[in-house]
């Protein structure tokens, strides 16, 4: 029993099948998450070790070899990236794309836990990394009281609140400081009192501690002992007591000015007579030395050298939002997730905080993806809709009946709702390949459905009853149905072993397409039949007007003229062969002067800015750069935000800074994105910009690779910087010269100062002061070091206390000479520079690595009126020139994926032509009849090449993605012109001319319907309106050009195809149904 037959016999089942199709495609549809691009997980794993204080070259030789020696065999690894900065080392291990992300964390974990690293160093962190993970949105908070009030508000108000947000996975913090209990040492006090810093820190180790004491027992009870040493406020820490050294002598006690101990404050006559008339000193200080002249030892407050403050870490990057101190909130959503139910949920939030703040704080977005998708998303959706109406105008001119229209329209909802189901079971997102996938489906689903109604009206024409022609007329084409549908799948089958990050966006868009035109074939060889002959009068008893007359009449009168055209091309069918192959041939001219690029850039009306101020600029320089740049961008009409950051990535470097910029919306800004591009390009050549380094990002390029983001990165390899650095600057002034590129660059930076505290062996050794002592000296007096936690009993929260010097006392190197390292025996106080001399000497920023050999990496952005594919191979060739043998080049993330992509479209076409003649043999059982289908598909490339070249297109992912498409469709014709030719040889008889020009004037119709109906369904695309026009325009135009030239060609070709190869042409393919009829006669 056929499908159609069963549909018919049992209309209730079928009815049964299209409400389940309905109903549980709804419920999956409510549950979908919405994003612009498919979650794509980009398995990366960072390794981040900090080691405070150590040079580059020493984080390479003590923290990275060790960890790379043992993470090189954790299975499935693509590329190491090592990136050794001051104190920090960033390994990043980047895996295969189908490596599982989780099991790869594991193992990673425990090969790091396997290496004993320097005692001092901090534990390695691991993290993964997604590029989906980039914040869908930026809010800023601003409060005009100090800085630390706001840090405060924030951590115990804000923070947590948009943690609890569903579908907010982690929170970035922009311009943030953590909060610390600070310790502000003053140099010149320390003197006073003869202390050093690590005098400081061990009575902090003494003093403040809160410890387990065991515990009580009874009878009864079981009682446990705290002792509770910790100060609890800012009053208890500055009344700490200085009482003894800890290290050094000893426990030697801080004694009076009498005393008679060495260790302490016991000589007056340099002593404390000098320290007494110290200008210097205060009246405390003062009254406490007199009033203990002669005592045995003294009780010193900590308050007497130090101030105390519940404040923040020292800062390290900062923000600001319109011109205002800000802290950013960078919102990242779960994979999954609806980003703009998410987006929405954050807005409403923060309704809510504004009545809550207090007065003069504000918090706001200041940056948010979400408003692009959403406006993509819906313009997506509604271009779904208008394809619809355009396809239903479509039938409906060629059907001349709303009833039958409307009985083929029904396999849309069907389609596209049946989809969502296994969306639901595959965990597909509504995102901009999907979305897209159902709008071209739209023009596809209807093709099925319109061969079989078609069918089943001439079937009725001859006079057959309205079950009978619905049996009839959906068996006769069931095969013809059957074929189609499978050349489209099986062009996308490819896809599904092409690697990489496309490989994932492309499977996307292949099985959704899939997916929707299996349905719509079950819909059309079941539901349709079936609602034919319950419910519809497919007849001649049906009442025509005028306009629906006058249209069949012209319709066949032009099957009339096609029918002598063709009688007159299979005369001269060796003229029509080599015309046709030679347009084919010509067009193929065009393909090098097309140009070809991994992605259009799109018009998002948001932007990101990169800076780099000089090796060695501090904070407060680099933060003024910026605030330089805000002040440009701001004053411009076209920016309505502009949020920045500095310091904070790539290892917290303080020289570094970014600025998101928020637009105005298109509708009222005259200039396009690059066009605003190409003014701030020529903006920053001026001379005050001379001094920075400025990348302009392209945040519409950011899916496709977990880099940087521009159009050219290519990593030179080698093992001597030396080499590299003179190569890279050959390199880059050999692209310069080339006309094709901007933002030119390297990651290769040297000249940090550093300046390097060389100890005298002897002169500590004779001070008794070891290396360790040393160290530590300096680390408490500059660096902040950290000594206990602290716990705000007001809001609960316990963070690190810091020592350091106030500020001021080291702002040069020479501050560095009067740290004090102890007091000797004579009383007479030891500083840095009586055991150490200081020197400065420029070192490199940061040290780079992958696989295991020293890179620098080349980044450039290439001219909009330049193809990218040429600019890569470009700049490939000068650095094979420039670079000496044993040294490689190798493309790195934008370019690299540019490269497999490249690479991979020529793959799955080859591929896809090759499964689709394999499963049209299956078929057709035939070598050859799959052959002459198959010679529809270089005029669908002639039509996509033209159009393209017309329309002043690149060939790109998504115009790649049209080809794919278009190879099944331009079959899907061929397939209904061959399977009926061989109808009318095989089953009526007829001569094989006869059999073309009969089969080929009654396929016209249909024939031309489904290529229309899929031009139509690609129109609303190809208008080019609302976002993400600039990817979906490529595609479109493809699919229209090919569509039309192939459908032209193809009805002319392939016939003068079949009669030039029929005497050698196989047997038609065999009823399933027969044979297995004749099987089970002949068992008996």
């Amino acid at each position: 029993m056929s499908f159609p037959e069963f549909a018919i016999r049992r209309p209730v089942a079928a009815w049964m099948l299209m409400a389940a199709l309905v109903f549980f495609g709804l419920l999956s549809l409510f549950s979908l998450g919405i994003s612009r691009f498919p979650d794509v997980t980009y398995p990366v794993i960072t390794v981040v070790t900090q080691w405070p204080g150590a040079a580059p070259e020493v984080m390479e030789s003590e923290i990275v070899d060790p960890l790379e020696n043992v993470l090189v065999s954790v299975q499935g690894i693509k590329d190491i990236e090592s990136t050794m900065l001051p104190g920090i080392a960033n390994i990043k291990l980047e895996f295969y794309i189908d490596k599982d992300i989780d099991a790869a964390l594991q193992e990673v974990n425990s090969k790091v836990r396997s290496v004993r690293l320097p005692t001092d160093v901090n534990p390695p962190q691991i993290f993964k990394i997604n590029q989906d993970d980039n914040p869908i949105m930026w809010l800023a908070v601003t409060w005009d009281k100090p800085f630390k009030n706001l840090v405060r508000y924030v951590d115990n108000h804000i923070r947590d609140r948009f943690m609890l947000v569903h579908g907010i996975g982690d929170i970035q913090l922009g311009g943030w400081a953590d909060r610390n209990f600070r310790i502000w040492l003053d140099r010149k006090k320390l003197d006073l009192f003869q202390l050093s810093p690590t005098d400081i820190r061990d009575t902090l180790q003494a003093e403040n501690l809160e410890l387990g004491a065991g515990y009580l027992e009874s009878k009864t009870n079981e009682i446990n002992v705290r002792v509770m040493g910790e100060a609890r406020s800012e009053y208890e820490m500055r009344s700490l007591a200085l009482n003894h050294r800890a290290s050094g002598a000893g426990g030697i006690p801080i004694t009076g000015v009498g005393g008679s101990q060495g260790g302490g404050m016991g000589t007056t006559g340099a002593g404390s007579n000098q320290f007494l008339t110290n200008p210097a000193m205060t009246s405390a200080a003062s009254n406490l030395l007199s009033n203990t002249r002669g005592a045995s030892s003294v009780y010193l407050p900590l308050s007497l050298v130090a101030e105390v403050e519940d404040g923040i870490m020292d800062p390290t990057r900062l923000s600001r939002s319109d011109g205002k101190a800000a802290i950013g909130l960078g919102l990242q959503k779960l994979r999954g997730y609806n980003e703009i139910a998410v987006a929405r949920e954050v807005k409403e939030l923060v309704k809510e905080l504004k009545k809550e703040l207090p007065e003069g704080m504000s918090i706001g977005p200041r940056f948010d993806s979400s408003v692009y998708t959403q406006e993509a998303v819906h313009e997506t959706e509604f271009t779904l809709l208008l394809t619809i109406f355009f396809t239903a105008s479509v039938c409906l001119l060629f059907l001349g009946s709303l009833r039958t229209t409307l009985n083929v329209l029904f396999s849309i909802p069907i389609s596209i709702l049946g989809s969502f189901i296994f969306f639901k079971f595959l965990g597909y997102t509504l995102n901009f390949f999907t979305l897209l996938a159902l709008s071209l489906a739209v023009g596809i689903v209807v093709d099925d459905s319109i061969m079989v109604l078609e069918n089943i009206t001439r079937h009725k024409n001859l006079g057959k009853d309205p079950r009978s022609a619905a049996l009839d007329g959906a068996n006769e084409v069931s095969f013809a149905a059957l074929a189609a549908t499978l050349s489209i799948v099986s062009v996308f089958c490819p896809i599904l072993f092409v690697g990489g990050v496309v490989g994932k966006f492309l499977s996307q868009f292949g099985l959704t397409l899939s997916i929707a035109v299996l349905i719509s074939l079950l819909e059309a060889l079941t539901l349709a039949p079936m609602r034919v002959a319950e419910f519809l009068n497919v007849g001649g008893e049906e009442r025509r007007n005028f306009f629906e007359t006058w249209l069949d009449h012209f319709f066949w009168k032009f099957a009339a003229v096609y029918k002598r055209l063709l009688a007159l091309a299979l005369k001269k069918r060796g003229i029509v062969l080599i015309l046709s192959f030679s347009i084919f041939f010509l067009s193929l001219r065009l393909f090098p002067v097309l140009h070809k690029e991994l992605s259009p850039s799109e018009d998002m009306g948001i932007a990101l800015i990169r800076i780099e101020t000089p090796v060695g600029s501090s904070l407060e320089y680099t933060g003024g750069r910026v605030r330089f740049l805000e002040d440009y961008l701001r004053k411009q009409p076209y920016v309505a935000h502009v949020f920045s950051s500095v310091g904070g990535y790539s290892g917290g470097q303080v020289n570094f800074g970014a600025l998101f910029i928020t637009l105005t919306p298109r509708k009222e800004r005259k200039l396009r994105l690059q066009e605003i591009f190409k003014i701030w390009r020529k903006e920053f050549k001026k001379a005050e910009y001379q001094d920075l380094h400025i990348k302009i990002i392209d945040i519409s390029q950011s899916a496709f690779s977990s880099k940087r983001g521009t159009n050219i990165e290519l990593s030179l390899l080698g093992s001597e910087y030396s080499v590299l650095k003179d190569v890279s600057q050959k390199i880059l002034g050999e692209l310069d010269k080339s006309g094709m590129y901007t933002d030119l660059d390297t990651d290769y930076r040297e000249g940090m100062p550093e300046v390097q505290i060389i100890p005298d062996r002897d002169k500590c050794a004779l001070s008794n002061i070891s290396m360790q002592q040393l160290v530590d000296a300096v680390r408490y007096s500059i660096g902040g070091g950290r000594q206990g936690m602290y716990t705000n009993e007001k809001d609960i929260r316990r963070y690190d206390i810091r020592i350091r010097f106030i500020p001021e006392q080291w702002r040069e190197p020479r501050d560095l000479e009067d740290i004090p390292l102890w007091t000797n025996y004579g009383g007479e106080p030891i500083h840095l520079k009586d055991v150490a001399s200081l020197r400065i000497v420029p070192k490199l920023m940061n040290m780079t690595r992958e696989n295991r050999r020293r890179v620098i990496t080349l980044f450039a952005n290439v001219k909009p009126e330049y193809s990218q594919a040429r600019a890569l191979d470009y700049a490939m060739e000068i650095c094979r020139k420039y670079l000496p043998p044993t040294y490689t080049v190798q493309p790195a993330g934008a370019s690299q994926t540019a490269k497999e992509t490249f690479s991979a479209f020529p793959y799955a076409l080859g591929f896809g032509i090759i499964i689709a003649y394999m499963v049209m043999g299956i078929q057709f059982n035939s070598f050859l009849f799959p052959l002459i289908i198959l010679c529809a598909i270089p005029f669908s490339i002639t039509g996509a090449i033209l159009f393209l070249y017309l329309s002043h297109l690149s060939l790109n992912l998504y115009s790649g993605i049209g080809m794919i498409l278009l190879m099944g469709l331009a079959m899907k014709n061929s397939i209904l012109l061959v399977e009926f030719i061989n109808k009318k040889r095989f089953e009526e008889g007829l001569e094989t001319k006869e059999a073309i020009l009969e089969a080929s004037y009654i396929r016209l119709r249909p024939i031309l319907m489904t290529s229309l109906a899929t031009i139509s369904s690609a129109i609303p695309a190809a208008l080019g309106l609302g976002p993400g026009a600039e990817v979906r325009v490529p595609l479109v135009i493809v699919v229209i050009g090919g569509i039309l030239v192939s459908t032209s060609f193809s009805l002319f070709v392939v016939p003068c195809i079949y009669s030039l190869v029929s005497k050698v042409g196989g047997k038609p393919p065999i009823d399933l149904e027969e044979w297995l009829q004749e099987e089970k006669v002949s068992s008996y």
